[in-house]
């Protein structure tokens, strides 16, 4: 399933795909746009979102396609579906990209949604490292700053 998603993460200088490690928790002030394709296993407990990097399509979800768009294009993608409905899902506090992602596709499969998804994934998610990951009062404070630094982006891509 196809989920779009327009995002204020600053990208990684790796090659583009649907990651943690391209699509990072620092602000940029550019919106990006694209949708990655997410397998979803048909046998999952409803709610639930269950990964593992050995690529089990049957038991797991799994990322299968990646493709960068722009903001015409995003538009262009959710008005190809024939139903006139679609969600934008906005995440949470300490949600890095693929938990985004994985998310809308877990919500879109399990309310059995007809629409598109969209999700506007605003820089969260703690920094990489022990401490980082420890030092919760850092990570609320720099994910509060980019939910603030990313309204803009946000109302932008809503109009």
């Amino acid at each position: 399933m196809d989920v779009i998603f327009a995002t204020s993460r600053k990208t990684a200088s790796s090659a583009p795909m649907c990651s943690n490690s391209y699509y990072t928790v620092a602000f940029d002030n550019s919106e990006k746009y694209g949708y990655c394709s997410v397998n979803v296993p048909i046998a999952h407990e409803i709610g639930a979102i269950d990964v593992n990097l050995n690529g089990e399509t049957d038991k797991f979800f799994k990322f299968e396609k990646h493709k960068q768009l722009n903001l015409d294009g995003v538009i262009d993608s959710v008005k190809e579906n024939s139903f006139e409905e679609a969600i934008v899902f906005v995440h949470g506090f300490n949600v890095k990209f693929e938990e985004a992602l994985y998310r809308a596709a877990q919500i879109k499969f399990d309310m059995k949604f007809p629409g598109a998804i969209v999700v506007y994934t605003w820089p969260a998610g703690a920094e990489e490292g022990f401490f980082n990951q420890l030092l919760i009062s850092g990570t609320y404070k720099n994910n509060f700053q980019n939910a603030k630094s990313s309204i803009t982006g946000f109302k932008n891509f809503l109009k």
